[in-house]
């Protein structure tokens, strides 16, 4: 134990104590809260809409607009359709665009998992059901 301690002081003495720092990774070019603003807008309407964008300087890009849609008195639609994206660790382009409305958030992507297609028996078995009901 004692050996261990010996070697452990002296290889932290040699390394400046580096080994207690922590230290940013090496895929980004800098820390990404050191990231400035390089171009930004916003506008809200007196009804509520609204719109934004804003773009980084290491790349992330956002930009959003809801709308609300008065149909009756006493219902009032939001919609929200929007986008943004950055570059991953791994340096691949991640985008993401999405619709928000009475169905809930639905987004779409390069990076968002897709279901394997219907195997053809359920698909058979769906449209005879869907036939007998009809019925």
């Amino acid at each position: 134990m004692r050996r261990f301690i010996i070697v452990f002081v002296a290889i932290a003495a040699c390394n400046g104590f580096n080994i207690f720092r922590p230290t940013k990774p090496t895929y980004y070019k800098g820390l990404e809260s050191d990231a400035k603003i390089i171009a930004q807008d916003l506008s809200i309407d007196p009804d509520g809409s609204y719109h934004y964008k804003y773009k980084t300087e290491n790349g992330i890009y956002a930009d959003q607009s809801t709308f609300i849609n008065k149909q009756t008195s006493k219902k009032r639609l939001i919609y929200t359709t929007g986008k943004f994206h950055w570059t991953s660790p791994e340096g691949q382009l991640v985008k993401i665009g999405y619709i928000v409305d009475e169905n809930g958030y639905q987004p779409e992507g390069n990076v968002l998992p897709t279901p394997p297609p219907i195997p053809a028996p359920i698909l058979k078995a769906l449209k005879y059901i869907e036939s007998k009901k009809q019925q």
